[in-house]
């Protein structure tokens, strides 16, 4: 009976060693945004952070006892996290995964790769898991720096503006060296009436630098030929259809 007992005992107390590590597996917090095109939100978190949500986003977060998650499945979001060394910040996408203390950074989810960039503070990326895996980041990143991380893996440390980083919270479209189907895309989260590019092989080699009011696409369309090599059509649907300058 004694030997029962006793193994009675272990057995107890493992299941409560095994409730208890469950229980603190537990999200405390679980929530889930989701914007449509020309939508933008600012969304504030217990803790004293904020996530800005840009047009066609969508994000899941999970606030746990010893981390905090953000995942985003498409879009951009720009993030000012609250310091808690105790629950570092992590935000995944399909392509990789950052981890921050303190900082204010914006992570973007489209055309085939993860795009992060720093306002303030810094942020260690990794290219598919994270530190889970024990792994040493594969790039860390400070003010005024992003880089992309795809299918290829880690792309070059880039400069950027710091005021740039999530200009979209104020009305702005900012462009680094962008190719001009991306820069075409984004605009067309925040249009009624998307903008067209024309299937022309010279049109997806250029580039595009430049800030421009999202309030005012007329005028985006008005300075690109000023810009690019290109020029502006409607369509019988009354649609913005830019083409190669012959």
């Amino acid at each position: 009976r004694q030997i029962l007992a006793a193994f009675g005992g272990l057995g107890a107390a493992v299941l409560v060693a095994g409730g208890a590590r469950w229980f603190w597996r537990q999200p405390v917090l679980e929530l889930a945004l989701r914007t449509s095109r020309g939508q933008r939100i600012a969304h504030p978190l217990p803790d004293g952070s904020r996530l800005d949500l840009a047009a066609r986003t969508a994000v899941e977060v999970a606030y746990f006892r010893d981390r905090r998650e953000v995942r985003l499945a498409g879009g951009e979001i720009r993030c000012e996290v609250a310091h808690d060394p105790a629950r570092p910040f992590f935000v995944n996408t399909e392509w990789g995964r950052v981890r921050v203390l303190g900082t204010v950074f914006s992570v973007s989810a489209r055309d085939g790769r993860m795009h992060v960039a720093v306002a303030q503070g810094r942020v260690a990326v990794w290219v598919g898991q994270g530190p889970d895996d024990g792994r040493a980041p594969d790039i860390e990143l400070g003010a005024g720096t992003a880089v992309d991380v795809g299918a290829q893996g880690l792309g070059p440390r880039a400069a950027v503006r710091p005021g740039d980083v999530g200009a979209w919270r104020q009305g702005w479209l900012a462009f680094d060296d962008t190719p001009l189907p991306e820069a075409v895309a984004r605009w067309n989260d925040y249009l009624d009436r998307p903008m067209e590019l024309a299937d022309e092989p010279a049109l997806r080699g250029l580039r595009l630098t430049g800030s421009f009011p999202l309030r005012d696409p007329a005028t985006f369309l008005a300075s690109l030929p000023s810009v690019l090599p290109v020029r502006v059509e409607r369509t019988g649907s009354g649609a913005a259809l830019i083409r190669p300058r012959r």
